[in-house]
């Protein structure tokens, strides 16, 4: 099985000036940046499928899908998991951004602290998966379980609501 934590060591090695990377420098560091939102990204569904019952969908509409589930969590549990969750859902869009920025925009502005921001998050995320996974006993378990299949059930309202309307899932924000 995969660890996606390696695309973490790949991203800290492509963001180190030090390495033999200086005649692709910014192309290294964008990847630096990709990497580590996949890092992100697959860890925290990864996650959510085992502990917090988020249904995977296999598109790539999960990417937004996975934010809108851990805020629809926070919202709803208590707050000693609405901080985290709204956090860690805030961490994996903002990443996002930048992955964005970095793969499709020609000049990005800032480069370097985009690079050192993206990879500090990281840490901090893997410390709430931890913290969480640590914390969820049976009834806590049960309580995510039914919001998770409200999530569901309004999500399906939203998909039969996008295709009637011709709205790309993507142009939603």
């Amino acid at each position: 099985m995969f660890d996606w934590k390696d695309f973490l060591k790949l991203a800290q090695i492509l963001s180190d000036t030090n390495q033999s990377f200086r005649d692709i420098e910014e192309a290294a560091k964008r990847t630096a940046v990709s990497r580590t939102y996949y890092v992100v990204y697959c860890s925290l569904r990864d996650f959510a499928e085992r502990d917090l019952f988020f249904q995977s969908e296999e598109r790539a509409a999960d990417h937004k899908r996975l934010v809108r589930y851990l805020q629809h969590l926070a919202k709803n549990m208590g707050k000693n998991y609405k901080k985290k969750f709204f956090k860690v859902a805030e961490t994996l869009h903002e990443l996002r951004v930048n992955r964005n920025m970095c793969d499709y925009e020609v000049d990005v502005q800032n480069l370097d602290v985009i690079v050192s921001d993206s990879l500090e998050v990281v840490q901090k995320v893997f410390e709430v998966i931890s913290g969480v996974e640590e914390k969820i006993d049976s009834r806590i378990k049960e309580r995510i379980r039914l919001l998770s299949e409200k999530f569901e059930e309004n999500s399906k309202s939203v998909d039969k609501f996008e295709r009637k309307s011709n709205i790309h899932p993507d142009s939603l924000s």
